[in-house]
């Protein structure tokens, strides 16, 4: 039996690997909420999370008592670059992983994704459902359940409380509301907010727009009646913004509001929770066409909204039993995520300062 990892303190160093991703965001504000007060993070210029090295000699040097490894590279919604996405993910993970061995770091947790099991698994889908096939993401999910082998295999061999947590599909503050991304809350959200602007004639607030969320894409912007003028401007073509979404109507999907996820995380840390990977999932399915409906009602979005009849798979339900078992839940309603995702979506951003200065 691993030796019970002592129990944090307020004033514990906490290093946050991914804080500006969505997840990663989402567990600085929890642990700001718990009033932790020293919260290590660094950002692509500060730090090179793929080199080895300074990875090391970050941890080392900084020695943060505590780990979430956040960090990570995403796929392209059409599955190119694999050889990129697999060996980016895996090295920062063992950099990651590595490190905080290495520095005798007291408790690391590592976020995984519910692409580690495979395609047409038993729903709800446990935890055991791992391994028993190929990931239904490639070489993403295969990367992140190499990230939870390397954990149990570190908490096994050394007895250090590395620990993996699997959300379901995550939505939440911070997204990065890409038009061809593989999830369907930032993807509509953003349709239907751009389509609200273009119906309100209000096409001097998209560069901004663009400017914060990445550029919109010619397919999309065809769609919502738009074409790009001189400069950075844009001009309506008369035609009536339509919402497509590449997935089908009654494709389902568990979703799991960012902040629950980083509750439970933070949960999990303060009480030093060193067992088996850990699923996290809001227990319940939304179809495509109901959260479109929600979030058109919440925009006050009433066009036209077109799905994918072959389109792609939902995402599937996890099995949290394992986690109820411990008096933990994502319990954040669907309405109330949504409207906390849209509301920092439009919000002023203004400039902070880090937690822990480079």
């Amino acid at each position: 039996m691993n030796p019970t990892p002592s129990l944090p303190t307020r004033d514990d160093k906490v290093f946050v690997a991914g804080h500006r991703g969505m997840i990663g965001a989402a567990l600085v504000r929890a642990l700001e909420t718990r009033g932790y007060t020293d919260i290590l993070v660094r950002n692509d210029i500060q730090l090179d999370i793929l080199d080895q090295r300074s990875v090391f000699e970050l941890i080392e040097f900084q020695r943060p008592s505590y780990v979430f490894c956040a960090a990570e590279r995403l796929p392209s919604c059409d599955g190119e670059e694999p050889g990129r996405v697999l060996f980016e993910n895996l090295t920062i993970q063992n950099n990651l992983i590595h490190g905080a061995h290495e520095a005798a770091v007291r408790w690391l947790a590592f976020i995984a994704a519910d692409g580690i099991y495979p395609a047409g698994a038993v729903e709800p889908v446990a935890e055991s459902a791992a391994m028993s096939g190929p990931p239904a993401t490639g070489a993403y999910g295969q990367a992140k359940l190499t990230g939870v082998l390397l954990c149990d295999a570190y908490r096994a061999q050394y007895g250090q409380p590395f620990v993996s947590i699997v959300p379901s599909c995550v939505y939440g503050p911070a997204d990065s509301f890409d038009l061809h991304g593989g999830r369907p809350v930032p993807v509509l959200l953003r349709q239907l907010h751009l389509a609200k602007l273009v119906r309100g004639s209000a096409l001097d607030a998209i560069p901004a727009d663009e400017k914060r969320h990445g550029r919109i894409p010619d397919d999309v912007l065809a769609r919502l009646g738009l074409a790009r003028g001189e400069g950075k401007r844009f001009v309506a073509t008369g035609a009536e913004p339509a919402i497509v979404l590449p997935w089908a109507a009654d494709s389902c999907w568990d979703l799991v509001f960012a902040d629950d996820l980083a509750t439970v995380c933070v949960d999990l840390m303060e009480r030093g929770y060193d067992g088996a990977m850990l699923n996290v999932g809001s227990a319940v399915q939304v179809t495509l066409a109901e959260l479109a409906a929600r979030l058109a009602e919440l925009l006050g979005f009433d066009g036209k909204i077109e799905f994918a009849p072959d389109g792609p798979a939902g995402s599937p339900r996890l099995d949290t039993g394992r986690l109820s078992t411990l008096g933990l839940a994502a319990d954040t309603r669907l309405e109330a995520g949504l409207a906390a995702t849209y509301a920092d979506y439009t919000a002023e951003r203004k400039k902070k300062a880090a937690t822990v200065a480079a």
